[in-house]
């Protein structure tokens, strides 16, 4: 069974890449943190979120790339 203390230490393992790639969690991603830590959401919820996260980012990125011949 997955601790309260093993929860922060995940947590506290993915800020400290989150902050080496200079990204800062957002309102949404701190009230997801908590939760987890909180044992009221999964880690396979916060999984999905990264991913949806992701796949949003990329497809802005993609969306706001200009190519010129």
């Amino acid at each position: 069974m997955m601790t309260r203390a093993n929860r922060e230490h995940h947590v506290a393992q993915m800020l400290t890449n989150h902050r080496i790639e200079g990204y800062e969690p957002d309102e949404a991603d701190k009230q997801l943190q908590t939760a987890y830590i909180d044992g009221t959401t999964t880690l396979d919820d916060m999984l999905a979120y990264a991913r949806s996260f992701a796949a949003n980012a990329l497809s802005t990125a993609k969306t706001s790339v200009t190519l010129t011949p």
